[in-house]
């Protein structure tokens, strides 16, 4: 029983440390959407999207049709860069296309 009653601080002070690094990450990511004016649940996915950018250029080239191969690989899972390059290619505002690649990540999660 000693060695029990000993070791539940450590664990305790095991779990406290992952809950507060897990809240620090959930913050992080807060941080991010709040600069950026987008969702926390559309930050997260496009994290994932980015992360996995190569599974996502079909269907970001099925969306955005005028964009290249080469766009694609410039691109490289960075929103900001698609959003530029599809206001680019369809004359639309930074605005507008930063609105599609949100419609266009939604419809994704979904």
């Amino acid at each position: 029983m000693r060695i029990r009653t000993l070791a539940r601080p450590a664990l305790a002070a095991v779990f406290a440390v992952a809950i507060a690094a897990g809240c620090q990450a959930t913050r992080d990511i807060g941080a991010v959407a709040e600069d950026t004016g987008e969702s926390i649940a559309s930050t997260e996915t496009w994290q994932s999207i980015s992360s996995n950018w190569d599974q996502f250029t079909d269907a970001a080239g099925d969306r955005w049709d005028a964009l290249t191969d080469d766009d694609m690989d410039d691109i490289d899972g960075d929103r900001q860069t698609l959003v530029q390059r599809i206001s680019e290619a369809y004359d639309v505002s930074m605005e507008a296309a930063s609105d599609q690649v949100d419609e266009w990540a939604a419809a994704l999660r979904s």
